[in-house]
């Protein structure tokens, strides 16, 4: 087994065992605009909950609203997760630690604008999209369902792991570890003499895996990256020459360029954690 494969079935021994606390009549409600900042913490194990009044509203589905929540510098959130069509804007702080595995997790239609500040997970879900433009995300960055995630910027310093129909549009900022594709979704990158070359159509027995080469649209030479992608499962990616000003979230999606489709079945992908 390799140091991937082996990195991968560490990570899924720890999730096991070590589960995301549950949400709690002691978490702080958001259901109106508000600003998070050193005057309101969230002190693990607790979470900001943003969408609803109460845990009752909360665990009966009753009462959604869709404020705007501001995390500006000096927060300092354990755990945050939104609902219905809120929108966050964090421009600094922190959301999330190692020890409680720490996150901010997307749902329903929400939309996360990330421009910085460290956030130490980013679970992204539901129809909900994030931009992440600026700022550090610590452990992975990980989608389901029919989510989008726009990267123009930004570091990742583990894995993008884009699964269950997704869609991630990368067009700038840095990831330090893997890039995996599966589960019928799709990875958008977006740049200049961008290539790429099949090194292995089985790896692990599960993988296509491809080198990159090229600059990203932020300049971010990208040449050597690996990316893989999941045999037999309609993942896929696309390379999108695309001169110029990194294009807005809402057209990234219609940029569609030459793709280079691969598939396949991840025995080591992240599971949900809500």
């Amino acid at each position: 087994m390799n140091v991937i494969a082996a990195r991968h079935l560490t990570i899924l021994g720890l999730m096991a065992v070590t589960a995301v606390p549950a949400v709690s009549a002691q978490d702080l409600f958001l259901p109106n605009d508000t600003t998070l900042n050193s005057t309101n913490p969230v002190s693990a194990p607790f979470s900001a909950i943003v969408g609803f009044a109460n845990f009752d509203d909360y665990i009966n589905g009753l009462n959604p609203t869709s404020p705007t929540i501001g995390i500006v510098a000096g927060a300092n959130v354990n755990s945050l997760e939104t609902h219905n069509s809120s929108i966050i804007n964090m421009s600094g702080g922190r959301v999330g630690s190692g020890s409680f595995l720490g996150e901010i997790l997307s749902g329903d239609n929400s939309v996360i604008n990330i421009t910085g500040g460290t956030v130490f997970n980013l679970d992204v879900q539901g129809n909900s999209t994030v931009n992440f433009s600026g700022g550090t995300v610590e452990d992975d960055i990980v989608t389901h369902d029919n989510s989008t995630a726009n990267m123009s910027g930004g570091l990742v310093r583990q894995d993008l792991l884009i699964n269950a129909d997704s869609t991630f549009n990368l067009s700038g900022g840095h990831v330090l570890d893997d890039i995996f594709v599966q589960d019928n979704s799709i990875l958008n990158i977006f740049g200049n003499n961008l290539k790429s070359t099949l090194l292995d159509p089985n790896f692990e027995g599960f993988y296509s895996e491809y080198v990159l080469s090229g600059d990203l649209l932020d300049r971010r030479d990208i040449t050597g990256r690996i990316i893989f992608v999941q045999n037999l499962s309609g993942a896929s990616f696309t390379l999108t020459d695309e001169p110029g000003a990194v294009p807005e979230p809402g057209i990234l999606a219609l940029l569609a360029g030459t793709a280079c489709l691969g598939a396949p079945l991840l025995h080591m992908r992240k599971q949900k954690r809500n």
